[in-house]
């Protein structure tokens, strides 16, 4: 055991319980993340890391690049490995508004009918086809993330279906 696994174990409350949290109690960030220091090979390759992304690479295996460790607890003092799951940007927003912790004032969180910017309601919005919504979403010149959000389909799929209806458009003109 290294000296960065000691630090992890001897900063972390850990109930009875193994279904419950097991909470940060060292270094956190200002959103109430643990970090930790965690040293590589290189000098280059060390620095501070999330607690609960080293918890992941600890218990699980690397976190690859681009991807979020996200929690199921909700609770970011959180480094049960049980707790955790790998997605990307779309899945930890998609979790959070799901769970009813989204901003409420903000602007992109266009789905919610409590939105007063959101012109439709949320039962009008669902009875658009998701093709004819991206389509106008794109005329519209909204970025991929935003068609994706509305559309309720990954950031992927809404990046390859504009880029289709546009090649589509380039061949009919």
């Amino acid at each position: 055991m290294d000296n960065t696994e000691k630090t992890f174990w001897a900063n972390i409350e850990k109930p009875d319980n193994t279904g419950d949290c097991w909470n940060w109690k060292g270094n956190q960030d200002s959103n109430g993340y643990g970090k930790l220091y965690v040293k590589g090979e290189f000098p280059y390759q060390s620095g501070m890391k999330g607690a609960h992304r080293y918890s992941w690479e600890l218990h699980n295996d690397a976190i690859p690049d681009g991807m979020f460790c996200c929690h199921h607890c909700d609770n970011p003092q959180c480094v049960n490995p049980h707790h955790l799951f790998i997605g990307t940007h779309q899945d930890n927003m998609t979790d959070m508004v799901k769970k009813g912790r989204a901003n409420k004032k903000t602007p992109w969180m266009l789905g919610n009918a409590n939105n007063k910017n959101n012109k439709k309601s949320s039962k009008e919005s669902k009875a658009i086809p998701k093709a004819d919504l991206m389509r106008r979403l794109r005329a519209e010149r909204k970025a991929a993330g935003l068609i994706s959000w509305r559309a309720d389909v990954t950031q992927s799929q809404a990046v390859l279906l504009t880029a289709y209806l546009k090649r589509l458009r380039e061949v009919q003109k």
